[in-house]
């Protein structure tokens, strides 16, 4: 009896691809040698590019004058850059040492010549159209300063570029944008014509020493931000601040203390003269009423208003009353208010009833001032 052939037993599929056998290493090298030629991949880490400005980078390639030179071009005789002197009449107006007349000095204490009398020597040098100023750069703010680089050229030679600062608030109604970018351009003139010779004073020490002292005061104003600010420079024959007080004998020179003295009397005898003006209002120098020295309110050292005055107070004092707001940082608003309620007789029935400061009697001004001085408290 023949016997069966023996079948091989049924092979089960796996379950799922866990169960699968692994394919041994021969198989996986010939699966991959079928495949073609195995290709390397480097992974390279992107560059790091910079932004047009930077700590690295800081100014901007069009506004990098040794960049714009290169572009441009220009070079020492390439655009008249030291070629040649100026004629010597020309030379020698522009060498005229600086008048007393001409110059003035920051609250810092800087000795400067201020950009009319320096236009008016360039005026008098080369003549109107003769030189001018060329914009190199679109102004640039970096807080509250605005700069801009400027090229000054003069009878068709560049003579020097420089940067033009200014400073901008934009809360400061007296100083737009505009106002700030020709500022910043008077700024760049006057630092361009160190290079012409122009008050070139203004850079001597011992030159600016003696100036202040022979036409300068230090002082000390209370109604100051900071006690950095508190002493300010000015000149002597220059209107007082308004909230002087002292002044400093150590750097001011013993004439001018005197003057100084002479003008704070002048000054108290005036604003007690019920003309109301104001003690900044009216340059002491020019006042030709001679000086009440008999005067009550001189005797008492203060600057008050006679009582009893019911007359409202003047455009000057009105002018004085907003710089004291200004400096203590006290709102018209906040004004207005306590107007409204310590003196309802300033309602004004033209602005319907609202409070006006023009409506303040003079013998109420000296109440309302010290109240601003102490914060609107």
């Amino acid at each position: 009896m023949p016997k069966k052939p023996i079948s091989a037993p049924p092979v089960s599929k796996p379950k799922s691809k866990q169960n699968a056998p692994k394919p041994t290493t021969s198989t996986a090298l010939q699966r991959r040698r079928a495949s073609g030629p195995v290709t390397r991949v480097e992974i390279v880490a992107p560059a790091t590019v910079l932004p047009a400005t930077s700590s690295l980078n800081p100014t901007p390639p069009e506004f990098d004058p040794l960049a714009r030179m290169e572009r441009e071009g220009i070079y020492f005789g390439g655009l008249g850059l030291a070629t040649a002197p100026f004629a010597p009449e020309q030379t020698q107006v522009l060498l005229t040492p600086a008048q007393d007349q001409e110059l003035d000095i920051l609250p810092t204490g800087e000795v400067y010549m201020s950009g009319v009398h320096v236009r008016r020597r360039l005026w008098a040098a080369f003549g109107p159209g003769g030189w001018g100023q060329r914009p190199r750069s679109l102004p640039q703010q970096q807080g509250d300063t605005i700069a801009q680089y400027w090229e000054l050229v003069v009878l068709g030679r560049s003579v020097d570029t420089t940067w033009g600062e200014a400073e901008y608030q934009p809360d400061n109604r007296r100083m737009s944008y505009p106002t700030a970018l020709e500022a910043a351009k008077t700024n760049a003139l006057t630092r361009s014509c160190k290079t012409l010779g122009i008050a070139s004073e203004c850079w001597d020490r011992r030159f600016c020493e003696d100036y202040k002292r022979r036409c300068c005061v230090k002082v000390h104003r209370h109604a100051a931000k900071s006690q950095d600010r508190a002493w300010q420079w000015r000149r002597i024959d220059a209107a007082p601040f308004y909230d002087e007080d002292q002044v400093d004998d150590r750097e001011t020179s013993p004439q001018n203390v005197q003057a100084w003295r002479e003008q704070r009397a002048r000054a108290r005898a005036y604003q007690d003269d019920q003309d109301g003006r104001g003690y900044a209002e009216e340059p002491v120098r020019s006042d030709p009423r001679p000086p009440a020295v008999s005067s009550p309110q001189l005797a008492r050292g203060g600057f008050r208003t006679p009582s009893g005055d019911q007359r409202p107070i003047s455009d000057g004092q009105k002018n004085r009353l907003w710089a004291i707001m200004r400096s203590a940082g006290v709102s018209k608003e906040v004004l207005y208010y306590y107007l409204s309620e310590k003196f309802p007789y300033t309602a004004d029935p033209e602005k319907g009833g609202a409070p006006s400061a023009a409506k303040i009697t003079r013998q109420d001004y000296d109440a309302v001032c010290d109240w601003v001085q102490k914060g609107a408290k």
